[in-house]
């Protein structure tokens, strides 16, 4: 596993154990600990400064912000979910 695969999955049972979920448990379930591990792995700014740099490439995006291209779209999903 790499460092971002690492620290995503981490982030993302710890969003399990934040809402009190099984892993595995559904998809919402699951759905819920992807969002919990995006919250707190992208910051809105740091995520701004990226993307203005290198654009939107989910790839270049998370390799500057240390994180996996799956967090970047569910990040990405929630945000625009929040701010439209």
């Amino acid at each position: 596993m790499t460092d971002p695969d690492t620290v995503c999955a981490l982030a993302h049972e710890l969003g399990h154990f934040a809402h009190g979920d099984a892993c595995g448990e559904d998809q919402r379930a699951e759905a819920r600990a992807w969002r919990h591990a995006a919250d707190i792995l992208i910051d809105p700014e740091m995520y701004r400064t990226a993307e203005l740099a290198f654009g939107p490439h989910p790839a270049r995006l998370a390799a500057e912000l240390g994180v996996t291209t799956h967090v970047i779209a569910v990040w990405r999903d929630a945000y625009e979910r929040t701010h439209s």
